[in-house]
């Protein structure tokens, strides 16, 4: 799987389109459009923005099965990831005051 293909396989995962990613991750739609036109990856800045708006770390990134992460969790966990990376960056730190909130 190519860059490309992946940042496309992760925001159709999420329901986005290129503006929403663009948006986001403070990269024009433009220089998005043109990377998935011309199959040539970004930088590894644009594609840590990209990561950083998508709520993954770059090593999410590659691990494009999610192996390393799905051996660890149990069944109920794993649910609870998909749930959480469909969310917005805003959603996520709701649901995360929420359970700090809880805490106390």
């Amino acid at each position: 799987m190519t860059v490309i293909e992946r940042i496309t396989q992760l925001i159709e995962k999420r329901n986005w389109s290129v503006y929403q990613l663009a948006k986001r991750s403070g990269i024009s739609q433009s220089t998005i459009t043109n990377m998935e036109r011309r199959k040539s990856g970004p930088s590894v800045s644009t594609l840590a923005k990209i990561c950083d708006a998508l709520g993954i770390s770059l090593s999410q990134f590659f691990d494009y099965d999610n192996q390393h992460v799905q051996e660890m969790l149990t069944p109920e966990q794993k649910d609870f990831w998909e749930e959480w990376i469909s969310l917005t960056r805003e959603q996520q730190e709701k649901v995360k005051s929420f359970i700090y909130g809880m805490k106390s």
